[in-house]
């Protein structure tokens, strides 16, 4: 359990330094208006939606766990689904 959080841990952070770092400086380097501000982004705006991404990340990070306990219920329900449509002897 604590290798599969490590990893997506790792994996959603990860990601989301890379996004948030590689896009900011795309909106910068474009010089993309922003509607919320009437300018255009700036670092302030690309740190600001940055933390805002990261939180998101920290707070979906704990669903990882519950990823692999939908994987033993789907194979519980394919059980019951099996037992459901069998076909009884005919005595």
């Amino acid at each position: 359990m604590a290798l599969i959080w490590s990893v997506t841990a790792f994996c959603s952070y990860a990601s989301v330094f890379a996004l948030g770092f590689w896009y900011g400086c795309k909106l910068i380097a474009e010089e993309v208006y922003n509607d919320n501000t009437g300018t255009n982004y700036n670092i302030g705006d690309v740190i600001s939606i940055f933390f805002c991404m990261y939180i998101s990340a920290a707070n979906f990070n704990p669903l990882s766990g519950h990823f692999a306990n939908l994987n033993g219920c789907r194979i519980a329900f394919s059980k019951i689904i099996h037992i459901i449509e069998r076909k009884p002897k005919k005595s």
